[in-house]
């Protein structure tokens, strides 16, 4: 479960993954919240609350496709921890339509969380977040959600869902980080994972458009910091 929540901590990012805003316009006026050119980078590296590093991510759009809607995007992403060892590597798509774009649900589950189950019968079912092309401070954005379903020998043993929720505009910033600063809409946001129990915790993203998610902060529910990531590297 503490792998889970990290993943998600670190992909917010983009997170978001909450990452995201330089005004490229692409058909069906889609603004993007991540660089529309293949081999685009973003780096993210993740802090503990005593802002020692606890691990990076790097994310490269490996292809960019239009269509009669707007845009598709395919990322890979390389997991490293706090020795800056490499974890692993995923893949996640994302997309823009009609003037939302969309953050696949899927890149926020850990890669060592889905290896546990490999010899299992794993089915994995989202609901995309959703994040306009126009967002203004007080705007609600709509919730998403990911669930895994584990069997075995056709017996259900397993069953995880992770929702992200409650998610509001609250304030426009100026923000800096090793990697430059960037104009961002600041997006609070519930995270909620239940499985055998229910494990609630709170989120902060920064983004910004044509770029990713510059900034993130997550809390527990008593609003304690836990750790944070910057935007390091960015390449368009």
């Amino acid at each position: 479960m503490k792998t889970l929540f990290k993943s998600l901590y670190t992909q917010m990012m983009l997170a978001s993954l909450l990452v995201l805003f330089s005004g490229l316009v692409v058909a069906q006026d889609c603004e993007t919240y991540y660089p529309t050119s293949e081999g685009a980078l973003l780096e993210l590296t993740n802090y503990n609350r005593k802002d020692k590093i606890s691990g990076r991510t790097v994310q490269k759009i490996t292809n960019v496709s239009e269509t009669s809607n707007g845009i598709t995007m395919d990322m890979e992403i390389e997991m490293y921890d706090d020795k800056d060892e490499f974890i692993a590597t995923s893949e996640v798509s994302m997309r823009c339509e009609e003037g939302v774009f969309y953050l696949d649900m899927e890149q926020f589950l850990s890669p060592e969380t889905m290896e546990a189950y490999k010899e299992m019968d794993v089915t994995v079912t989202s609901e995309d977040l959703p994040v306009p092309s126009e967002l203004a401070v007080g705007k609600k954005l709509d919730d998403g959600s990911v669930t895994v379903k584990v069997a075995n020998e056709g017996m259900q043993i397993m069953t995880m869902t992770t929702t992200i929720k409650n998610r509001e505009v609250i304030g426009r910033e100026t923000v800096t980080t090793p990697a430059g600063s960037f104009e961002c809409y600041k997006i609070a946001y519930d995270i909620e994972t239940a499985t055998i129990v229910k494990i609630s915790m709170k989120g902060i993203d920064w983004y910004a458009k044509g770029v990713g998610t510059v900034k993130s902060e997550s809390y527990n529910k008593k609003d304690k910091l836990l750790g944070y990531s910057l935007l390091t590297k960015f390449e368009k």
